[in-house]
């Protein structure tokens, strides 16, 4: 790590330069993956104040531009994540869920649907692997539905951004 590079660059890029270029200090990301590792959730704070751990004394302007850099490190981490996820559920013979196409496809084949749906929420990650029957109302509006459920389906928007396959 070139810890001059690091500072002149947190003296010079701050969140108006890294919203456009949206590509943090790579020694920094760095710095963001080897905190990751530690197996400890990267709260924003937590991350900077283990990188201000590494560097000499910031000035307030230092600190402020640190925390944009890590809030972009972390923005890239989780794209590289999704994207390395997408590309394995992809390879696995998953299908990315569009609301549109899926339901008409699954209701034209009467075929039910099985969703992997993938998350984080307060208490951190979730999956669900559900299947779901499609069902279309009298207005059109599309639902996904427990196979054995006669009323109470899930609005197909949630799950955009998903994976499914039909079974």
């Amino acid at each position: 790590m070139d810890i001059q590079a690091v500072l002149n660059d947190l003296s010079t890029i701050g969140h108006e330069e890294l919203f456009k270029s949206n590509a943090p200090n790579p020694d920094i990301y760095a710095l963001y993956l080897e905190f990751v590792a530690t197996g400890r959730f990267p709260y924003i704070r937590d991350v900077q104040e283990f990188i201000e751990e590494k560097l000499p004394r910031l000035d307030a302007v230092r600190q402020k531009n640190l925390g944009s850099h890590v809030y972009y490190a972390s923005r890239k981490y989780r794209e590289e994540k999704k994207q390395t996820h997408k590309e394995e559920m992809l390879a696995q013979g998953w299908r990315v869920f569009d609301p549109l196409n899926t339901i008409s496809e699954a209701v034209s084949t009467n075929k039910k649907v099985l969703i992997n749906h993938e998350g984080e929420g307060v208490l951190g990650e979730y999956t669900h692997n559900d299947v779901y029957r499609p069902f279309v109302d009298g207005d059109g509006r599309a639902y996904l539905m427990k196979p054995r459920a006669r009323s109470r389906g899930f609005s197909v928007n949630q799950f955009a951004g998903s994976f499914y396959k039909f079974i």
